[in-house]
């Protein structure tokens, strides 16, 4: 299973036009990395006119989802 992580930045922020960043994920799983980053594409592609007015920037990937330990 793959899942898109996503670096989220504020750009120029302040006085001091500092750049702002938080990692996030987006909260969906995907069978193969090239429906995923078919999703990230189409993701992407929704969000960049809003993004780009705001001043905002985001960068996407796919990355492979670690698995998961059973305790027993």
């Amino acid at each position: 299973m793959f899942k898109i992580s996503a670096m989220i930045c504020f750009l120029a922020i302040g006085s001091n036009e500092v750049d702002l960043c938080f990692k996030s994920e987006v909260p969906l799983s995907f069978k193969n990395k090239d429906i995923c980053k078919m999703e990230m594409d189409s993701i992407i592609n929704y969000m960049d006119a809003d993004l780009t007015e705001r001043n905002t920037t985001i960068l996407f990937k796919c990355i492979k989802e670690k698995a998961k330990e059973i305790n027993t």
